[in-house]
């Protein structure tokens, strides 16, 4: 009977044990683990092509909807300012150059005086600083008319412009028809807007048309940057560690007025020590000093910047204020940069400049002439290179008027213009005549008015004692 009992209990436990194999076989995709998004574990595929690894290295909320956070980041952090200001800054260096066939030198000159006096460029600064920052911007035409009336050209004793964002712009929507502006009805012909990088269509609506912050595509590198920086701020106060091994120190604390009693004799200890440069203790005590290495800090630091730099297409030496190192002159990185500035901050900022523009000039000419706009060179040359440059500018103007294209007052106002004069001549003021009057006749001239020479022949009878006499004839 037992042997039989045996014998079932050994089957019973064979057929639990297969039982056990086969549950384990069926569940084991249960045992697997499972991607938080997807649904599909690791290793159901190649872990590479797994899209687990996006979905948590993306935030799912715009930066540039909040609007305290990005203008506390601006006034904390001095690398978000340059990053927002200095493309501006540098687009606009040295202001503009106009040229118009209806307008003479002293009337540029006199309308930029304007220009400048209405503070145009610095509003259109402000402008596009806070596009960048906030994603929009707009300026606004201030006249001494309704502004909530459709614009239109007239001439108006007032003309203002003033700088905004897009959040002192109160509308619905970026393309309604009004704006609120602390409370004035502002009509939208009389707001310049300016947008920031465009949004993917799926983000527009939360950002009610505007454009994202250049904030936006710095979050990742800045969150490294500020984390490395407050690691090496945690890291100077532990840096020289102190350790005082004081004998019998347990059992002084357990006394009354222990605590007391060691807190003074550290600190008098400290005390001697930053007097004296020495340290008094008992000789059952010891002193110990621990100093931590800052090993492989510089090289994050520098990881950090290339990734901040990267992200804003600025070079590290622009943005630090680093000078290039090793064999790198820098040429290169601020070609990419220049390039940048031309077609991200230039290219847009063209046609509202130029519109106001157009409303200066109505204003102080009376009417709009048609002129064009250029931006001063955005790389800086050297005095050595400068002098080259002027020299090559001034022999083609030379040329020019060798060849009789140009007149002398026109080739002195041409020199005027590329500052190689520095005065007002009699010339440019057209006080003297043009010498020559035309170019190849001054030696003609010359000759003409020597037309006579004095030539010596000798006479008949002369020949033989050598006397001559002189003679004149016409050549």
């Amino acid at each position: 009977m037992s042997e039989q009992l045996t014998e079932l209990a050994s089957k019973a436990d064979i057929l639990n044990a297969v039982g056990e194999l086969t549950e384990l076989r069926n569940s084991v995709l249960d045992l697997m683990p499972v991607g938080p998004v997807s649904g599909m574990g690791s290793y159901t595929g190649n872990q590479i092509s797994q899209v687990d690894s996006l979905y948590l290295n993306n935030r799912f909320q715009p930066l540039t909807i909040q609007r305290v956070l990005l203008a506390y980041m601006y006034m904390e952090h001095g690398l978000v300012q340059t990053a927002i200001d200095q493309p501006v800054l540098d687009a606009f260096r040295g202001g503009v150059e106009i040229e118009s066939e209806e307008l003479d030198q002293k009337d540029i000159k006199d309308f930029l005086d304007f220009v400048e006096e209405k503070d145009v460029l610095n509003v259109m600064q402000e402008s596009l600083i806070w596009k960048r920052l906030f994603g929009g911007s707009a300026i606004i035409i201030n006249m001494d008319v309704d502004p909530s009336m459709p614009f239109k050209h007239q001439f108006t004793n007032e003309l203002e412009f003033y700088a905004a964002d897009r959040w002192e712009l109160s509308a619905w929507d970026r393309d309604a028809d009004y704006f609120q502006f602390y409370g004035t009805n502002i009509h939208k012909s009389r707001v310049i807007q300016f947008i920031g990088k465009k949004a993917p269509s799926f983000l527009r609506t939360q950002l009610q048309g505007w454009g994202m912050s250049e904030v936006e595509r710095m979050v990742r590198d800045l969150n490294s940057y500020f984390k490395n920086k407050n690691v090496i701020f945690e890291l100077l106060d532990e840096a020289k560690v102190d350790v005082y091994k004081i004998a019998r120190f347990s059992n002084r604390l357990m006394m009354p007025g222990g605590v007391a009693s060691l807190t003074n004799q550290i600190q008098t200890s400290n005390a001697i020590k930053n007097f004296q440069n020495a340290i008094i203790m008992d000789k059952e005590d010891d002193y110990e000093r621990k100093d931590i290495t800052f090993g492989g800090l510089a090289e994050m630091i520098k990881e950090n910047r290339i990734g901040i730099a990267c992200a804003l297409k600025m070079p590290v030496t622009k943005l630090f204020g680093l000078s290039a190192a090793g064999f790198n002159s820098g040429e290169d990185d601020l070609e990419n940069y220049n390039s940048m500035i031309e077609s991200e901050i230039r290219t847009p900022a063209k046609r509202p400049l130029k519109k106001l523009l157009e409303l200066c000039a109505n204003k102080f000419f009376g009417f709009i002439p048609d002129m064009t706009i250029e931006f001063k060179p955005l790389r800086i040359m050297t005095d050595t290179d400068e002098e080259v440059v002027k020299s090559s500018k001034q022999n083609r103007i030379v040329q020019l008027y060798d060849k009789g294209w140009i007149t002398a007052q026109e080739g002195a106002q041409m020199l005027r213009a590329e500052k190689i004069l520095t005065i007002a001549t009699d010339v440019e003021k057209g006080l003297l005549d043009d010498q020559p009057s035309s170019p190849g006749q001054g030696m003609m001239a010359e000759q003409a008015g020597n037309g006579e020479e004095e030539l010596q022949t000798p006479k008949q009878g002369e020949a033989k004692t050598g006397k001559t006499e002189t003679t004149k004839e016409k050549v």
